[in-house]
């Protein structure tokens, strides 16, 4: 059934996200010197932020995602309609969004902490960097597969999302259309 298999690779996902980010964000971090230490690198010369020609871009994008808004992608929202429930699904919600604003965070902490640590790393190869130098050995693997699993989860996650879309509102009516003649 796609709906289970949809449920039991979010659920997968959710663990590798609550493993992985929170444990790379704790290692960067400490890697770096600590938040006082990057608050610091902040008001070096070394990070533009308020500066940076691009400030209110991705000021912009960093607040639209935290917004608890963001949680209305149209996967969530397929899992959301589906839910019969209307209290279960009103906390799901909830939850997600406090779950999304947490995570944005530790991510922006990845960042900062990364730029922090290697200054002069093209920004595109930032993570897989990071990863590289401060992950253990051991748990590299375990990162980057999960990474690729996230990723992989996601885009199927996508196309169950839109081949249910296109089966339901366009192919189910052009056929009753087609039997009706």
């Amino acid at each position: 059934d796609g709906i289970k298999s949809l449920k039991s690779t979010d659920i997968l996902k959710f663990v590798m996200i609550i493993v992985i980010i929170p444990i790379a964000s704790n290692i960067a971090v400490n890697k770096a010197g600590g938040i006082e230490n990057l608050i610091h690198n902040l008001k070096s010369n070394k990070f533009q932020i308020c500066n940076h020609e691009k400030i209110l871009y991705y000021s912009m994008l960093f607040i639209l995602n935290i917004l608890p808004t963001s949680s209305l992608e149209p996967t969530s929202t397929q899992s959301l309609i589906i839910n019969r429930d209307k209290k279960q699904a009103k906390k799901i919600y909830i939850i997600r969004s406090a779950a999304n604003t947490i995570f944005c965070i530790m991510i922006l902490l990845i960042g900062l902490s990364a730029a922090s640590l290697f200054p002069d790393i093209k920004p595109n190869n930032t993570l897989l960097h990071l990863i590289n130098s401060i992950v253990p050995t051991g748990l590299r693997g375990l990162a980057i597969t999960g990474l690729l699993m996230i990723i992989i989860s996601s885009g199927n996650v996508f196309v169950n999302s839109g081949s249910v879309l296109f089966s339901r509102n366009i192919a189910t009516p052009f056929i009753r259309k087609l039997n009706y003649k």
